[in-house]
């Protein structure tokens, strides 16, 4: 009913408009509307992976209203076993009412030194029917394994399936041809991909499965179980900085580069990219070269969806980890930072680093630049104390270990952008895809003047036409 009023409404603007003045006032109206229309435009979900299930500090509450603020639709997270059951159905009972997806990453205890392909196989089944069975409805997309293709691959002075040695002095093989994986690992990680993906599409016909590699020109292991035969539904690929453009990936002595986009778009199949980040994350303190590296990522992807059917692009990860190694450079890669209270020992979320806000600036434009500045609103021990039990109540499970959130103010974007999950689709190459949310011009508004000027132009025209529609109605 709405749709067909808006369209009689238009209708009658154009008919009733005397005079090419008027006409030309009615377009810039609507092209300012259009302009200011949100995020659907871009057709790309975006993301983050957070270890939601096991570490990371604060409730649930916050760490998804960091992921819907920033604009954000995607949550990826591990799933390893049955007693992460109790926490995966909290956080999506928390991120269902904020229109958010959870991307569960399964993967299986194993020995894959002593296991067969065959074991691998059934155990992968059994997991995947049992897991995709039991949230068949709330979750759709699942990626099945974590980079598996970089224990197949041939290493230095080793001797490949068709008898020629691949030199110490050569390094590692590059991984864009089926031949620079060893049939004796490669058949373990296909066990497991192919037992995972068989145990979902039988748990559930509308389960889509991703495959994932970590990215280089690793794609000959996705060509390799394709041509074995192993049914998927989604190229996954993880991607980083120092790989160079997706576009011209490793240039050659020529100077020509690999467009390892054309290759995935080979497949037929839609493509997540479900890891990428500044290489080092910021462990140099460089958050403005964390911030360039991924908001002209998400920008780039952006502009290429259409071009090879890119779906979803996650970023790798929510939150800083000092709790680990804080030498490791993983433990500086997330959007936002963490730290440690002297006094109690616990940790807390820090405030967002550039690279969050930039993607916010990208992703949700019409949010004014000064709500950046404005502090957010902390709990008290007492109150992160009665948070924790409420989420818990939702659906009676045993409490997350205690950690708390910051108690002390931060700088804190506003939500200004409500997202909806966008239809489900099944076919093949039509993948069920997460909210997407971006400006449509994919350009940072810093100097907060663009959206007024559109909103300017839109109601000068309306004002112009406006009274034409009534007389004419």
């Amino acid at each position: 009913m709405k749709g067909i009023t808006l369209f009689r409404l238009f209708k009658i603007l154009f008919t009733g408009a005397q005079g090419s003045s008027v006409r030309c006032c009615l377009t810039v109206s609507i092209i300012g509307m259009l302009a200011l229309l949100p995020s659907s435009l871009h057709a790309v979900a975006f993301g983050a992976y957070g270890r939601s299930l096991d570490f990371y500090p604060g409730t649930y509450e916050q760490q998804l209203n960091l992921v819907k603020d920033a604009g954000l639709s995607v949550y990826r997270v591990d799933l390893n076993s049955a007693e992460q059951f109790p926490n995966l159905d909290r956080l999506l009972a928390t991120a269902k009412p904020k229109g958010l997806s959870i991307l569960p990453n399964l993967s299986i205890q194993s020995n894959v030194a002593v296991e067969t392909e065959e074991v691998l196989y059934r155990r992968a089944y059994d997991y995947a029917k049992s897991v995709v069975g039991k949230y068949q409805g709330e979750i759709k997309v699942w990626e099945m394994g974590n980079e598996l293709e970089q224990n197949a691959m041939v290493r230095p002075g080793e001797t490949m399936d068709d008898g020629s040695r691949w030199s110490l002095s050569w390094g590692d093989s590059a991984g864009d041809e089926s031949r620079y994986y060893i049939a004796a690992r490669y058949n373990k990680a296909r066990g497991i991909i192919r037992g995972l993906c068989d145990g979902a599409h039988a748990a559930s016909p509308e389960a889509r499965c991703i495959v994932n590699t970590a990215g280089s020109l690793h794609y000959g292991f996705l060509q390799r179980l394709i041509s074995d035969g192993v049914v998927f539904d989604i190229v996954g690929y993880h991607w980083y900085s120092h790989m160079g453009s997706l576009e011209s990936s490793r240039p050659d002595e020529s100077g020509l580069g690999v467009n390892v986009l054309a290759e995935l778009a080979k497949m037929g199949m839609p493509i997540w990219i479900t890891e990428s980040n500044r290489w080092t994350g910021t462990i140099d303190g460089n958050e403005t070269a964390q911030a360039d590296d991924v908001v002209g990522f998400a920008k780039q992807m952006a502009s290429l969806s259409s071009k090879y059917n890119i779906q979803a692009v996650i970023f790798y990860e929510l939150c800083d980890e000092h709790y680990f190694d804080i030498n490791d450079f993983e433990a500086h890669m997330g959007l936002v930072n963490v730290f440690k209270d002297a006094a109690s020992g616990s940790w807390f979320i820090g405030a967002p680093k550039l690279a969050y806000i930039g993607l916010k600036e990208f992703l949700v434009p019409v949010i004014s630049l000064q709500a950046q500045a404005q502090p957010q609103v902390q709990l008290q021990p007492k109150e992160q104390e009665q948070e924790r039990e409420q989420e818990q109540e939702q659906v009676q499970v045993q409490p997350e270990p205690q950690l708390q959130v910051q108690p002390e103010p931060q700088p804190q974007v506003q939500p200004q952008v409500q997202v909806k999950p966008q239809p489900q689709v099944k076919p093949h190459n039509s993948t069920p895809t997460p909210t997407a949310t971006a400006s449509a011009s994919g350009k940072s508004n810093k100097s907060g003047g663009g959206a007024p000027s559109l909103f300017y132009l839109s109601g000068v025209g309306f004002a112009c036409v406006f009274r034409v529609a009534l007389l004419k109605w």
